[in-house]
């Protein structure tokens, strides 16, 4: 797509933001989607307590990660993720392999898509 058109490119050719400080924004971003992630199951759920809100955190980390390195990639300059489901996927097994499987492991993808999603956000805003 041409640049006005796409606003990730638009706002990455302007040099809008810089690494540090979505870097920075992610931090802060992470947080607030984790205490909000925890208050909604601790309100509406009996299980919150067995849940492991920490590979929600972890999928969100993951997630800007993912982003910031498409954004920034020399090549692909002010890029967004592609194809999330697969490539969430693909994140999932991954951190399956490293942190083990579980009945929690779903939070992991939510919080890596709520992280992709508030980055582009983040950046075209």
């Amino acid at each position: 797509m041409p640049d006005y058109l796409d606003r990730t490119k638009a706002s990455f050719k302007a040099n809008r933001h810089t690494l540090e400080s979505l870097r920075s924004r992610g931090a802060h971003e992470s947080n607030v989607a984790a205490q909000q992630h925890e208050g909604w199951w601790a309100a509406n759920s009996n299980t919150a307590h067995e849940m492991e809100h920490w590979r929600f955190s972890m999928g969100y980390y993951q997630g800007w990660e993912d982003s910031l390195a498409f954004f920034f990639d020399s090549g692909l300059g002010g890029s967004e993720v592609g194809f999330r489901g697969a490539w969430k996927n693909r994140r999932i097994e991954a951190h399956k392999r490293e942190k083990g499987d579980s009945k929690w492991t779903w939070e992991y993808g939510h919080g890596m898509e709520q992280a992709l999603t508030k980055f582009v956000e983040v950046v075209q805003s």
